[in-house]
Order: structure tokens, then sequence, then C-alpha cells
């Protein structure tokens, strides 16, 4: 597996470690049963949005702004923010 984006430089929190986030995305993609290659790929099938959901509520509710979730996910913040909105309407 090769490196991701999750070093400091990207993150605004200090308090959060690299491993942290490396662990949430982790715990996503085992609640999913997918890969971590395949939680960033470009793919669209059910379990890998709805993993990327997963982690978007997780790193939200530790803080981290709709632009960041989008660089630790690979994806857009609007991308997050539709996660979040539907994870909102579902509960």
């Amino acid at each position: 597996m090769k490196q991701r984006g999750l070093g400091c430089q990207v993150i605004g929190l200090a308090r959060v470690r690299m491993r942290d986030l490396e662990s949430v995305i982790a715990a996503a993609c085992s609640a999913h049963r997918i890969t971590v290659d395949e939680f960033y790929s470009k793919g669209r099938y059910m379990p890998l949005p709805e993993a990327r959901a997963t982690a978007s509520v997780a790193f939200r509710e530790l803080g981290f702004s709709l632009a960041e979730i989008g660089r630790l996910i690979e994806r857009d913040h609007t991308t997050v923010l539709a996660h979040l909105q539907r994870r909102k309407a579902v509960a």
C-alpha cells in the first residue's frame, strides 16, 4: 500500500496524530469490508461511498473542516458535505 497524504501539513488540528487518522480509515474499511486501496479508488459501487461517509462523519466529529476531510479521503469538499447530509437525513 502506498503512503497517502495524511501528514501534518494537511491537518489543521495538531492534537490528532497520523496513526489516529489511519485508524479511522481502517475502521471504516473494516466495517464495510473493503480494502484501504478500494477506499481511495475512484469506484462508486455501494460499499465504497458508505465507507467514505463513515470516515467523513468520524473526521467531522473530531473537528475537521469539510476541506480538510476532503483532502484526507481524497475527495472534493462538496462530496464530504453530501456524505454528512445523507447521514443526517438517515439518522
